[in-house]
C-alpha cells in the first residue's frame, strides 16, 4: 500500500540549514526504503502457491483417472466373481465414508436430513418462548437443565409453554444426534463454521449500526447548540458522548475488522481537526474520537501527553497509526475473505463425500436388484446390502439381502452375484431388468472411482488457503515494519532538507517503537 504522505506537518515545522552530505544520506535512505515493494514479493508468493496447487490437482486427477480405467478394466476382463469384487468394494467404501454397511449409510443419510430440519426447526422454537416471557433461551446443550417458567402466566399459555419447551429439547436432540459417518461429522462441522460467520456478521452489522446512532445523535446535539437552537444541556451532551464511547467499546468487542473501522475513523477524525486548526487535545468535542483512539497503544501515550499539555496530539503519531491500521483492515478484509472461502471448499468436499455415499448406495441396491431379480422375479423395494459366506465358496453360493425396510434378511440360494461381471456384462441375460441391474450397478461402481479423489481435491485447496493466509499474514507484518521504518526515513529526508524540529524527530521515532509490538504479534 501507498504510504500516508506527512504533508500535514508542513503548518508546524520550521526551516533549517541545509546539509548536503546528511541530506544525500537521508535520501538515499528513503530510496532504499521505497525500494523494497512488498505486494510484489507476496504477489510473487501467491502466484507459486498457485501453481503448486495446480500442479497437485493434475497429479491427483491422473491418479483418479488411472483408478478409474483399472476399474473399467477389472469389470470387463477380471474373472473374479460380483460377490468378491463387492467385499473388495465395501473396504473402499469405508475408506472413503467411515463404514462398510450401506443401511448404516442409508440411516446417517435420514439421520442427517433430520438433523438439518431440526436446526430449522430451533429458531422458530426460541421465538415462540421468548414470546411467552422467556428472557434466555439457552442453548441447546444447556437445554436438558430445564428453562424456568415465566410467572403469571394463563392456563393455555403455560400449557403452550410446556409443550413449546417439550419440543425444544426434542429439536435439540435430534440437532445434535451423531449420525455415525464421516460425512454427517463433517456436515456438523460445516453447519457450525457457517453459523461463526453469519453471526459475526450479524454483530458487525448491529454494532456499526448501534456506533452510527450514538454518533449521530451526539453530532445533531453539538450542532444545535452551536447554532443556539438547541435545549441540550452540557451533562446530556456529556451523556450522548459517553454513549459514542460504549458503542464504539462494543464494536471494537465484535472483531478485528470492526475494531479497525472504529479507530481508524477516530484517527480521521482528530486529524481533521488538526488541519482545522484545533490545537487541543481537551475539546470536548473530541472526546470520542480520543478515547477510541486510545484503545491502540501506541497512541495513549501520546494522546495523555497531549491533554496534559493541554495541545493537540502530535499529527506525526497519528498518521503512524493509520498507516498502521490501513494495513491491519487490508489483512482482516483478506482474512475474512479466506474464511468464507474454506467454508465454501468445506461444503463443495461435503457435497463430494456425499455424492460418493449416494454412488455407493445405488450401487449396491442395483446388485441387490440384480440378485433379487434372479432368484424371485422382483425388486427388494428398499435401500440393500448384501452379505456373503467368508470364505466364498466357489459353486453354490447364497448370498443374504438385508434391507432398510424389513430388519428380516433374506436368503438367497445359488445367487447370481457368484458370476464374474466379465460374464455378466458379455452375456444376454433373459430378464431386461436384469440387464439393467447390471449395467446401472457397474456404472454408479465406475463413476465412484471417477470421484474417488474428489475429496481429497478440496482438501488440497483447503490446505492452500492456509498457505495464502500465512503469506496475507507475513505481508501485513513486512508492511508494518516499512511503515515504521518509512515514516522516520521521509522525516529524515524532510529535516535535512530543512523541515521538521529536532524535539519533534525525537519524539516521533520514541513513539514509533511502540509498533513493535503490533508488527510482532502479526508476525507470530
Amino acid at each position: 500500500m501507498a504510504l500516508l504522505p506527512l504533508f500535514l506537518l508542513a503548518g508546524c515545522q520550521g526551516m533549517y540549514m541545509h546539509n548536503p552530505s546528511r541530506a544525500s544520506l537521508a535520501a538515499a535512505a528513503k530510496k532504499n526504503v521505497d525500494s523494497v515493494d512488498v505486494p510484489s514479493i507476496t504477489r510473487t508468493e501467491h502466484e507459486n502457491l498457485e501453481k503448486i496447487l495446480a500442479e497437485e490437482i493434475k497429479s491427483i486427477e491422473a491418479r483418479q483417472n488411472m483408478v478409474a480405467r483399472l476399474a473399467t478394466i477389472q469389470l470387463a476382463a477380471s474373472g473374479d466373481s460380483v460377490a468378491y469384487q463387492y467385499g473388495q468394494a465395501q473396504r473402499k467404501m469405508k475408506l472413503a465414508l467411515g463404514t462398510d454397511s450401506v443401511l448404516k449409510l442409508h440411516q446417517a443419510s435420514q439421520c442427517q436430513i433430520n438433523r438439518e430440519a431440526a436446526a430449522g426447526q430451533l429458531p422458530k422454537l426460541e421465538g415462540m418462548l421468548r414470546a411467552l416471557g422467556v428472557k434466555r433461551v439457552p442453548p441447546c446443550a444447556e437445554a436438558t437443565n430445564g428453562i424456568a417458567k415465566p410467572a403469571d402466566l394463563a392456563p393455555a399459555l403455560s400449557a403452550e409453554f410446556d409443550n413449546s419447551v417439550a419440543e425444544y429439547r426434542k429439536q435439540c436432540k435430534l440437532a445434535q444426534q451423531d449420525c455415525g459417518t464421516i460425512a454427517s461429522r463433517e456436515a456438523s462441522a460445516v453447519a457450525a463454521a457457517r453459523a461463526v460467520l453469519e453471526k459475526l456478521r450479524d454483530e458487525e452489522r448491529k454494532s456499526e449500526r448501534a456506533l452510527k446512532g450514538a454518533k449521530d445523535a451526539y453530532r445533531t446535539a453539538l450542532a444545535e447548540n452551536k447554532k443556539k437552537a438547541g435545549t441540550h444541556t452540557e451533562q446530556e451532551i456529556r451523556d450522548k458522548a459517553k454513549a459514542v464511547i460504549d458503542a464504539a467499546d462494543k464494536a471494537l468487542e465484535v472483531s478485528p475488522s470492526a475494531a479497525n473501522k472504529v479507530k481508524g475513523s477516530a484517527i480521521i477524525e482528530l486529524l481533521t481537526a488538526a488541519a482545522g486548526g484545533k490545537t487541543n487535545a481537551n475539546d470536548p468535542e473530541l472526546a470520542p474520537a480520543l478515547v477510541a483512539a486510545r484503545e491502540i497503544p501506541a497512541l495513549a501515550g501520546s494522546i495523555d501527553e497531549a491533554a496534559g499539555a493541554r495541545r493537540m496530539v502530535p499529527i506525526s503519531h497519528l498518521l503512524l497509526a493509520l498507516n498502521d491500521l490501513t494495513i491491519q483492515a487490508e489483512r482482516d478484509a483478506r482474512f475474512a475473505e479466506l474464511a468464507e472461502q474454506d467454508v465454501a471448499l468445506a461444503e463443495q468436499k461435503l457435497e463430494m463425500r456425499n455424492r460418493q455415499g449416494r454412488l455407493w448406495r445405488r450401487y449396491s441396491d442395483q446388485l441387490c436388484n440384480l440378485a433379487y431379480l434372479a432368484a424371485r422375479g422382483d425388486y427388494p423395494r428398499s435401500s440393500c446390502e448384501i452379505e456373503f459366506p467368508d470364505p466364498l465358496p466357489k459353486k453354490g453360493l447364497s448370498c443374504t439381502i438385508r434391507r432398510a425396510a424389513d430388519p428380516k434378511p433374506v436368503v438367497l440360494e445359488d445367487c447370481i452375484l457368484q458370476r464374474s461381471w466379465q460374464r455378466l456384462l458379455s452375456e444376454r441375460l433373459g430378464d431386461p431388468n436384469q440387464q439393467r441391474a447390471v449395467y446401472e450397478a457397474a456404472a454408479a461402481y465406475l463413476q465412484v472411482r471417477l470421484n474417488a479423489y474428489q475429496t481429497t481435491i478440496e482438501e488440497f485447496r483447503r490446505v492452500d488457503l492456509l498457505h495464502r493466509r500465512a503469506v496475507v499474514a507475513r505481508e501485513a507484518a513486512l508492511l508494518q515494519w516499512k511503515n515504521l521504518v518509512a515514516v522516520p526515513a521521509d522525516e529524515l529526508n524532510g529535516y535535512y532538507a530543512g523541515g521538521v524540529k529536532p524535539a519533534e524527530f525525537a519524539d516521533l521515532i520514541v513513539k514509533a517503537a511502540g509498533f513493535a509490538a503490533i508488527a510482532i504479534g502479526v508476525a507470530q
